[in-house]
């Protein structure tokens, strides 16, 4: 009697602490989304571009939790009039992906919206969308440089642009989109996928079901699969895992100053992308961003309208002290051959051979600018980057620099 007494216990027990995880899981999660995204419920699915926006007023947070607002138009696009009507100003088509978009500011914050403020003559379009890569920014523009009949259009590079290139799918937030993508001889290759919302957690029974009804098909019966699956999907296990790592960076590193580094190099994301060395990988990635921004080169001389690429590798050029922390977290981590100007160098390259007006971060211009605003141009404190996208002061800056550009060209 004693032992079933015992045993009733211990199932108790068991079902308390899954019922207790289940009950954090959705109560984190809810959370998690809601304090950590930067998007709720703005994006759909779109079959040609993989996805856009969700048209509508959109209240969201940005990264310094402040509410700011997002106003998408019927096109799925982050303007609030109609791209196609007829006006006597000249229109500049924006094109890109997150910093184009600029989802961390307010509507007028953005340097499509502050382009016309300082240049009334100008009409800002801005078809910028989280996530999108130069194949993306080419489809977007070959879709609708016909109707708005642009005079300028304006590219965002971004670092990750290369290694999107060749990817059909992406992970944003807690979706997963297919993308459209060109395959090496030029071909587009659409490959639908419906979207496929991931909760990161066991949110649901069904949702559980379907992983296992998954894992049983694809015989995914190692525990290392389902501790990958657990943490992609999972918050309280992404919790737990950081949890982890502070507690490891805390016993393992004893020094205070190079713990205080290892932190900050944490908001360093992806530091092999600035490294100068040879690999077929690479060379594919740069090959497959030249072809494409040929193509975005052919649609706009076809339409008789001015290119210009503005470059925004990443915020190591934004001042002084992000630079030098930059550098010192790519010895940390022993990145080799790291060079701060190698994407700048990339696209240079890309531009001169095909003619094109880039716009580089120009590093001394820069550190003029935000010593005389007293501000920065992402996101950043104390050397601590929180959010690599472009601040009000980024939007600004890049407002200022373009119109001078596009001044130049169509005046």
């Amino acid at each position: 009697m004693k032992n079933i007494n015992s045993i009733k216990s211990l199932f108790v027990i068991f079902l308390s602490t899954i019922f207790s995880i289940l009950v954090a899981e959705i109560v984190l999660n809810n959370f998690y989304v809601m304090v950590n995204s930067d998007i709720s419920d703005l994006y759909q699915n779109d079959d040609y571009l993989g996805w856009k926006y969700v048209h509508g007023n959109h209240i969201i947070l940005d990264p310094d939790r402040n509410k700011i607002n997002i106003t998408i138009d019927e096109n799925g696009f982050r303007n609030n009039f109609d791209i196609f009507a007829n006006t006597n100003k000249d229109k500049v088509l924006f094109i890109g992906d997150s910093v184009t978009a600029g989802l961390q500011v307010s509507d007028e914050k953005t340097f499509s919206s502050i382009l016309v403020k300082i240049n009334p003559n100008l009409q800002g379009i801005n078809l910028g969308v989280n996530g999108f890569s130069s194949d993306q920014a080419y489809l977007v523009l070959e879709k609708y440089i016909e109707k708005i009949n642009p005079s300028v259009v304006v590219y965002t590079f971004v670092m990750n642009d290369p290694e999107y290139n060749l990817k059909d799918r992406l992970k944003h937030n807690s979706y997963e989109w297919g993308k459209p993508y060109f395959s090496n001889n030029g071909e587009l290759m659409l490959k639908k996928f419906s979207k496929k919302q991931i909760e990161q957690g066991l949110s649901s029974f069904a949702e559980f079901k379907k992983f296992s009804k998954k894992q049983t098909e694809q015989d995914l019966s190692s525990f290392a699969e389902f501790k990958k699956w657990l943490k992609d999907k999972s918050t309280l296990a992404l919790l737990i895992s950081n949890t982890k790592y502070e507690l490891q960076l805390t016993f393992k590193t004893r020094d205070k100053e190079k713990k205080k580094q290892r932190s900050r190099c944490e908001s360093w994301t992806n530091l092999d992308r600035f490294s100068r060395y040879d690999s077929t990988e690479w060379e594919a990635r740069w090959s497959k961003t030249e072809m494409i921004i040929k193509k975005i080169k052919n649609l706009t001389d076809k339409k008789n309208s001015h290119l210009i690429i503005t470059n925004n590798t990443h915020p190591f050029f934004v001042n002084e002290k992000l630079k030098q922390i930059g550098e010192g977290c790519a010895k940390l981590f022993d990145v080799d051959n790291f060079d701060i100007n190698y994407q700048i160098d990339k696209i240079s390259q890309i531009g001169k051979k095909l003619n094109i007006n880039i716009i580089q971060p120009n590093f001394k211009n820069i550190t003029k600018y935000i010593n005389k605003n007293n501000c920065n141009l992402v996101f950043s404190k104390d050397g601590f980057l929180y959010n690599a996208h472009l601040s009000k002061c980024g939007h600004q800056y890049i407002a200022e620099t373009l119109e001078k550009s596009i001044s130049r060209l169509i005046y």
